[in-house]
């Protein structure tokens, strides 16, 4: 998925927030180079259950139902995941998607 698409899946939930969050300009303000980080793992992980066919059910209650910032940035990446296929029959293209995702959430935090 392209990165603009990303950024538009975060900031549909932010405009829909609190007027506190939505005077953020960059919902990864503040997120130093390690947060973004820990971004791109989460990213990776959520990708890699993905791919190995976990239900999206599990993380969204998993994630719960809070609506603070790491709640809203998890369910933004796990329907990123789950709008993107899963390749079972080649594990090069799975590794490739797992790869993109999670480059492209850390390039949304970091950039």
């Amino acid at each position: 998925m392209k990165l603009s698409i990303k950024l538009a899946v975060l900031v549909l939930p932010i405009a829909l927030m609190s007027t506190t969050l939505q005077a953020a300009p960059n919902y990864f303000e503040g997120f130093s180079l390690e947060d973004c980080l820990k971004i791109e793992l989460v990213a990776k992980k959520i990708m890699e259950d993905r791919q190995g066919g976990k239900p999206m059910s599990e993380f969204i209650v998993a994630i719960g139902a809070g609506e603070g910032r790491v709640e809203t940035i998890s369910k933004a990446m796990v329907i990123d995941a789950y709008e993107e296929p899963i390749w079972s029959f080649m594990d090069t293209l799975k590794q490739q998607a797992v790869d993109e995702f999670s480059e492209d959430w850390f390039k949304a935090c970091y950039l």
